[in-house]
């Protein structure tokens, strides 16, 4: 398995080492002075690598290349507990290229304004750990918790399908695999309201279905991600 370190906004030559990286390298993966690594910037671009002297700096060489994954931006319902985290970590595995977690009627979980921060924070620590096990040389972009209508406000971008997950729909999420990028909104426990159903229509948004089974909240999002990936070609 390849030995990988993320540095946000690493480029060719010599970068010094904070002591968290020095501990990881050296404690966790157990690398030493010469020792051949990766290094990816979370921006799409990952890099050779080779640990210097002492282990306090490494020196990055030639780009690799990394392709693409499909642009998904998913509005996972903000669940309870930890859900969100096991969707973070699998949905960063699958290419999701966003997520943004929203509060619906029916979130149990709905923290203020402070605790919303301290724990996208917190989030996007997942997501970089994820994408360094997985391979990726991007992070996704994780969001702080909103209302949903703030994110149902967002400008639609070229060649989107905009996708809601409701068990009563009729048509298959397979059929909208020709777009470009895709917004995929998933409900919390419990769904969401035929008001907020309504407030999605209203935003361009189609009544997708996966099929007849009945998925929780923190399956139906990973679900739905294998399926583009599958349709785009980046698994089966």
């Amino acid at each position: 398995m390849t030995r990988r370190l993320y540095l946000a906004g690493a480029g060719p030559g010599e970068v010094a080492l904070d002591a968290a990286a020095r501990h990881y390298l050296a404690r966790v993966l157990r690398l030493s002075a010469g020792d051949a690594l990766e290094v990816f910037d979370g921006a799409g671009r990952a890099y050779e690598a080779v640990l210097g002297p002492e282990g306090a700096s490494v020196t990055i060489g030639v780009e690799r290349a990394r392709p693409a994954g499909v642009d998904v931006t998913l509005l996972q319902g903000l669940p309870k507990g930890d859900k969100l985290e096991l969707v973070l970590q699998k949905a960063t595995e699958l290419g999701v290229a966003r997520v943004w977690p929203v509060i619906c009627e029916r979130s149990v979980s709905r923290p203020d304004a402070e605790r919303r921060e301290s724990r996208a924070a917190r989030w996007r620590k997942v997501a970089e750990e994820a994408a360094r096990q997985c391979g990726r040389a991007d992070v996704p972009r994780v969001d702080a918790p909103s209302p949903l209508r703030d994110a149902l406000a967002e400008p639609r971008r070229d060649g989107e399908a905009r996708l809601v997950l409701d068990p009563r729909a009729n048509a298959p999420l397979s059929a909208y695999g020709d777009a470009e990028r895709f917004t995929l909104l998933v409900g919390p426990e419990g769904g969401l309201s035929d008001a907020e159903l309504e407030l999605a229509r209203d935003a361009g948004f189609v009544g997708v279905t996966l099929g007849p089974r009945v998925l929780r909240t923190e399956t139906v999002a990973l679900a739905a991600l294998a399926v583009l990936a599958h349709l785009k070609g980046e698994l089966g």
